[in-house]
């Protein structure tokens, strides 16, 4: 295992890990609300219908990719800014500004 993780660290596979956890990390709210209807609807609907116990894995891990790659699909798009409050940038070329995008002048 330690010897898989050396490896691992050579090849820079932590570093694309990392990055796809991040780009989840930047669509958490759509992540979170896809992944309560996804489990409120599909799954919990299913309950009744699949009755062999073997096969509630499989729903799951189908639920996590599908969840997973929906909020990949969310960032790739840049979907974010759907929900965004509508403040402008705080920080224009290294100094800090307002939301109007006027610059703050120190008094």
């Amino acid at each position: 295992m330690v010897y898989g993780c050396f490896v691992a660290e050579q090849q820079n596979v932590w570093a694309l890990i990392l990055k796809k956890i991040g780009t989840l990390g930047e669509a958490s709210l759509f992540v979170f609300f896809i992944q309560w209807y996804v489990y409120l609807i599909g799954i919990y609907s299913l309950r009744e219908h699949v009755v062999a116990s073997w096969a509630w894995p499989a729903y799951f891990l189908a639920s996590i990719a599908f969840i997973a790659a929906s909020g990949l699909m969310w960032t790739r798009y840049g979907c974010n800014r759907l929900l965004t409050v509508g403040y402008g940038r705080t920080w224009i070329l290294g100094r800090p500004s307002t939301a109007s995008g006027l610059e703050l002048r120190p008094s």
